[in-house]
């Protein structure tokens, strides 16, 4: 049998070859290593852009500063009435947020509104939750009226914003209904009055004793 060093003395090609092969097989290696790494590179910048692009679109979507100033303060006074009718009358609450912040409650009986009983005030971070819940409801575009109960003893409960505001006429000791929570679905008018009552009962809530 013939040494390696005769064979390849014979076929002095064959180890250029050897080699060209070996070569070959090392660039496929290479290129398959960059592929992996391209993949894994561009999966987490495929996320960013894709996250950038959906935060691009939720904030042209939600028009913040229709309700919100350059100053952090609401464009407007946001008011909430939650009237029940009785055989007494009228009783029930009104909540107030002034574009500070600030806000409070007060107690209506009959023709008479108390003085607030309940008072605080919306950091700067609560006042942009609102707002996007403000902006995401379209508050400006409710209807004048909602409901259609006409029975005796309603519960009424108002929601004004600037010079319009929202009345619905529910039953008798019936709530307004749960916010169903679809951010980016088709909501109705009810489904956006519902949301903003929502949020401010979440909001407005007296603060905590140490």
């Amino acid at each position: 049998m013939k040494c390696p060093q005769k064979m390849a003395a014979l076929f002095p090609g064959g180890q250029a070859i050897g080699e060209t092969e070996e070569r070959q097989r090392a660039h496929l290696q290479t290129f398959q290593i960059q592929s992996v790494t391209r993949r894994l590179w561009l999966t987490p910048m495929l996320s960013i852009t894709s996250l950038l692009l959906f935060s691009c679109w939720a904030l042209a979507t939600l028009p913040r500063d229709k309700y919100l100033r350059k100053d952090g303060k609401l464009a407007a006074t946001l008011t909430l009435k939650d009237l029940q009718s009785g055989t007494n009358g009228v009783k029930g609450t009104i909540w107030t947020v002034r574009p500070n912040g600030a806000w409070d409650r007060k107690q209506v009986a009959g023709r008479t509104t108390r003085k607030p009983d309940r008072s605080g005030k919306l950091t700067a971070r609560q006042l942009q939750q609102l707002a996007d819940v403000l902006a995401h409801a379209q508050v400006q575009k409710l209807p004048a009226r909602l409901g259609t109960f006409r029975g005796a003893k309603p519960h009424v409960v108002i929601l004004a914003w600037r010079m319009q505001q929202c009345e619905w006429t529910l039953p008798s000791g019936i709530p307004v209904p749960k916010y169903p929570d679809q951010p980016f679905g088709k909501l109705t008018h009810k489904d956006c009055f519902a949301e903003v009552v929502q949020m401010l009962a979440k909001l407005l809530q007296p603060p905590q004793k140490k």
